[in-house]
């Protein structure tokens, strides 16, 4: 038994184009991990929701290429003029620059 499995990961490892790390996964959520080690952790459910939501944030727009600071800016900008938050969805031109990008 430990033949054949051992043979279908070995199969496994030499796929090609299958990627064997989650490598993108730890790259998105580093800047997170590192931000809460250096910061002591948090202390209640809500400040673990609140960096929950803000590392969210951070990895959405990055992974649109829009800028993180802009957007909340504006986040705050509308907040604090009782306006409706901007969306995390990309418009459509932000969409197609995107899939222009991957292929």
């Amino acid at each position: 038994m430990v033949g054949i499995l051992g043979h279908q990961f070995a199969g496994v490892l030499v796929a090609e184009g299958l990627e064997l790390t989650n490598n993108a996964t730890e790259r998105a959520i580093r800047g997170g991990v590192l931000w809460r080690k250096d910061s002591f952790r948090t202390y209640s459910l809500q400040g673990s929701r609140s960096v929950e939501a803000m590392m969210t944030v951070v990895a959405t727009l990055t992974q649109q290429q829009r800028n993180v600071f802009n957007y909340l800016t504006a986040a705050c900008e509308a907040a604090v003029g009782g306006e409706s938050l901007p969306s995390l969805m990309p418009t459509r031109a932000e969409l197609k620059k995107l899939m222009r990008a991957a292929a």
